[in-house]
């Protein structure tokens, strides 16, 4: 290797010399002739390979593996003798053959390994035979608008000239051209690459303020997740007012075209040209129906909707309608599609002062006051967590300081609390799509340094208790009705009953002392996620002693400590938040074990759910998506009766559900059969050539309309409703594996996800029940 002989321009590493010449002798033992190859893999770790050419003579080349541009005009320099470059190769051959001419097992030299044909870029003779004699015969070819008018008034006309060579020279060997306006999220204002002006997005003008990028991301998404700038606000609001001609900005855009046109249009090998690589369906945040419908499709019935207090209220006399007005928007749309909404006062840390995202406003923060300047955040810590550490926020003494001054209520701070929930109910209370409140996302136990039993959430349980009841009461005020989701500590639903205890430490539902009736409009919220698959890449298999852990312990516990809490404190549950995975066809790996566990499991105790880090599945979902296939499942909306077992297989679309039916009477003379289960099932992606369907008793009927072809409704004829007694009725759901159809197939398809979050119909005791 010549980077190993020549480490520098003046030095002659006669170590590695020596090394090569022990292998050499040592291979003359045993016979074995040698060739001397200088080896080389795309030249340099300037091209993203190893050192096969030195760094020293790289460098006097003009930097651009063997396919980029750079690497293909570095070897063409080498061959062209650019600075000398030969005198420094036969001073390589001439120190190796010095050295191990006269070897006896010497058989030859090779005197560059897998030589690059050069800059096929501007010489397509070196490149495009090969394309030709491989069978191609058409390029799309990705254009840079950014590169062609780097300024309004001015054109490069030496990027048109470079592309004009291109096409012509692929024209000499029969090879076609697309030319493409090629972007991948628009703008590194909206976190991708620059594909259109700076002078254009200037024209198109900002989102509001609070809706700006990177909203609803909490970050900059990394470079391996570029297609997440596609959910945020504002790439929805450019692209649609691309679309709009917001500005009569479409006349830029047909400029671009105007001077590809009189350009290439004349070329025989131009095949065509496509007008926008990849684009986004506009602003979805506004026009529900781009995406809802794709929701509803993949059996999307309920949405938590992380709200905002420091967006909702930036000043304390000043409240941000506008900020209200879109997540109304967002409501209303989707109850449009049948999806219900769960309004979410969301934090992870509370503030930016204590190294968070700030979920509550500056001026809250500063009625609570700050801890004694020297357990200031971040002190025990020595320093802000990272942003994959932000859970350590919770460790400082600040935090816990800050979320008991607010359990307390120190200052009647508790009283901006209630106005923030007195404005959501005022506004979004009478919406027939609402399904609840949550009070808070994840409180942290509060201040365990001045009381370290609080990390226990049979004490916490109490301050929270507290804490929730005023919240409930000022809810109550103005929305009588509604559900309240509350939540323990994260962990307390691992924590078992003490003296009768729930191990969450909440004894009773909130709101109780003053509405007897709370039980029946309160939720316990609760997440679950197996902390100790933290370390561990999720594309990895999962170790066996972790699986265990995690899928026969732990959340088989959670589950039913679960029922047991509810049992003794009343009112509903909801998993309302798992994740951090995403099922990736591999059976073994942390994603899908991790995942399919939980979505089995919830299955197994007829269980709601919601899915966090939804944005991590746009939109690039499709139909033969794993994680598509697992989140949208076959499951009951409405039952007749009380469930008894539900399963689903994602693997073989296999669905068995089973439950004791409420006697229904046929009243109406005209009725002759009667309701007794609605079933989504998500034809595309689960039975592309259709179903097979077996009911128990058989006198059971079922139907599939035209108008809704993912949900099976089941009948049971009035003669036999009045007739017998149906002690157990039995569904079970399996693909056809033929191409004929059979039942049912052959439906619309679509190729784009936003999210899954599904809600598996569960109030209180009993599945609801409706007729047609």
């Amino acid at each position: 290797m010549w980077s190993g002989v020549k480490p520098t321009m003046s030095m002659v590493n006669t170590t590695y010399l020596d090394a090569i010449e022990n292998v050499i002798d040592l291979y003359a033992d045993y016979g074995i002739y040698v060739i001397l190859d200088m080896h080389q893999d795309a030249l340099s770790s300037l091209y993203g390979a190893y050192d096969g050419i030195p760094l020293w003579l790289s460098p006097d080349w003009d930097m651009a593996p063997y396919l980029t541009y750079e690497c293909a005009n570095g070897a063409q320099q080498l061959y062209n003798n650019v600075s000398g470059a030969w005198n420094h190769w036969g001073e390589f051959w001439e120190i190796v053959a010095r050295r191990f001419g006269g070897k006896s097992n010497m058989l030859g030299y090779e005197l560059i390994n897998e030589p690059p044909p050069g800059n096929f870029y501007t010489n397509p003779l070196r490149g495009l035979p090969v394309l030709r004699d491989w069978g191609v015969n058409v390029i799309r070819l990705a254009l840079s608008w950014f590169e062609l008018k780097p300024l309004e008034n001015e054109t490069n006309w030496e990027y048109v000239d470079v592309i004009e060579r291109i096409v012509d020279n692929a024209g000499l060997y029969g090879i076609y051209i697309i030319l493409d306006l090629h972007q991948d999220g628009l703008s590194r204002r909206l976190g991708a690459i620059d594909s259109v002006p700076h002078w254009f997005m200037d024209k198109i003008g900002r989102a509001p303020h609070y809706l700006q990028y990177p909203w609803p991301l909490t970050r900059d998404p990394s470079v391996n997740e570029w297609f997440l700038t596609y959910a945020t606000y504002e790439s929805g609001h450019v692209f649609e007012s691309i679309y709009k001609n917001v500005s009569g900005i479409w006349r830029y855009l047909g400029e671009y075209w105007m001077i590809m046109t009189e350009r290439f249009g004349n070329k025989r090998n131009l095949l065509g040209y496509n007008l926008l690589n990849e684009p986004a369906p506009g602003n979805f945040y506004k026009n529900p129906f781009l995406l809802l419908s794709l929701l509803r499709d993949w059996g999307v019935n309920v949405i938590r909707l992380a709200l905002s207090w420091f967006e909702l209220k930036p000043l304390e006399n000043e409240t941000n309608w506008e900020y209200v007005d879109v997540i109304e928007r967002i409501v209303d749309n989707a109850g449009l599609y049948g999806i219900y909404i769960i309004l979410d006062l969301h934090q992870d840390g509370l503030s930016r002062r204590l190294g968070a995202i700030d979920s509550v406003p500056h001026w809250f923060m500063d009625k609570i006051g700050r801890a004694p300047h020297y357990l200031q955040y971040p002190w025990p810590l020595t320093r802000d967590p990272s942003v994959n550490e932000w859970f350590m926020t919770y460790a400082t003494y600040e935090s816990g300081h800050v979320f008991e001054s607010i359990y307390k209520n120190v200052s009647g701070i508790c009283r901006y609390l209630g106005e923030y929930w007195m404005i959501m109910t005022e506004r979004f209370g009478n919406k027939r799509n609402l399904l609840g409140y949550n009070l808070l996302n994840e409180p942290a136990p509060g201040n365990f340094y001045k009381n370290p039993f609080l990390l226990l959430p049979h004490n916490s349980g109490g301050n929270l208790l507290s804490f929730y009841d005023y919240l409930v009461n000022m809810i109550r005020e103005t929305d009588k009705e509604t559900l309240i989701f509350y939540e323990s500590v994260t962990y307390g639903i691992y924590f078992p009953f003490v003296n009768g205890i729930p191990g969450t430490g909440i004894q009773r539902v909130p709101g109780l002392l003053q509405d007897k009736m709370a039980r029946k409009k309160s939720v316990l919220s609760y997440h679950h996620y197996c902390w100790i698959l933290q370390s561990e890449r999720a594309e990895d298999n999962i170790p066996s002693w972790k699986r265990y852990i995690c899928e026969k312990i732990l959340l088989n516990y959670a589950f039913s400590n679960v029922k047991n809490i509810i049992k003794s404190t009343g009112g509903g549950s909801f998993l309302t938040e798992f994740g951090l995975c995403f099922p990736d066809g591999n059976p073994n790996s942390i994603n899908t074990v991790e995942c399919n566990s939980v979505l089995n499991a919830a299955d197994r105790n007829f269980e709601s759910w919601t899915f966090w880090d939804q944005y991590d599945l746009f939109p690039y979902l499709n139909m033969n998506n794993n994680s598509l296939k697992s989140f949208s499942r076959v499951y009951p909306q409405s039952t007749a009766g009380h469930p008894v077992e539900l399963r689903f297989d994602v693997d073989t679309s296999e669905f068995y559900y089973a439950f004791i039916p409420t006697q229904q009477i046929c009243t109406n003379f005209h009725i002759k059969s009667v309701l007794v289960v609605e079933i989504f099932v998500p034809m595309i992606i689960h039975y592309p050539n259709g179903i097979r369907v077996h009911l128990k008793p058989e006198q059971l009927f079922y139907e599939i309309y035209e108008n809704d072809s993912n949900f099976m409704f089941v009948y049971a004829p009035c003669t036999l409703s009045e007739n017998t007694s149906i002690q157990l009725v039995e569904i079970v759901i399996t693909p056809n594996h033929t191409n004929s159809m059979s039942n049912h197939a052959n439906f619309k398809t679509h190729s784009k996800f936003l999210s899954m979050l599904f809600f598996i119909m569960k109030l209180l005791s009993d599945l609801c029940f409706r007729h047609l």
